[in-house]
């Protein structure tokens, strides 16, 4: 078990929300108080599938990825906003042979 605190003092990302709009968001006139030079052309002007909206998003399987359960993976804060919803409601991952350690690579 890893301490989410040791990861975050390594340079792990917990800024999720930050990130995505880094992209999502930066277009003139978004709103979002990081947006800078050069904009994205992929506005909601453009195209409406273009709006984006974090807390939406993140929690759509078809826009991110399905989420699995992390029991005993990592520990403590700084925890997702989200985590704990997304953990409540997570599938079971399938458990690997002992010895799948990619036994085809040519090195």
């Amino acid at each position: 078990t890893t301490p989410r605190k040791r990861l975050a003092d390594r340079g792990q990302d917990f800024h999720f929300e930050e990130a995505c709009a880094a992209c999502h968001l930066n277009y003139e006139g978004s709103g979002w108080k990081g947006v800078k030079e050069p904009y994205v052309p992929f506005t909601p002007e453009v195209d409406e599938k273009y709006r984006f909206d974090f807390d939406k998003m993140v929690k759509d399987d078809s826009a991110m990825h399905a989420h699995y359960k992390l029991d005993g993976a990592f520990v403590g804060e700084p925890k997702f906003k989200y985590h704990d919803e997304f953990q409540a409601n997570a599938e079971e991952g399938e458990k690997g042979d002992d010895d799948d350690d990619d036994d085809d690579d040519d090195d």
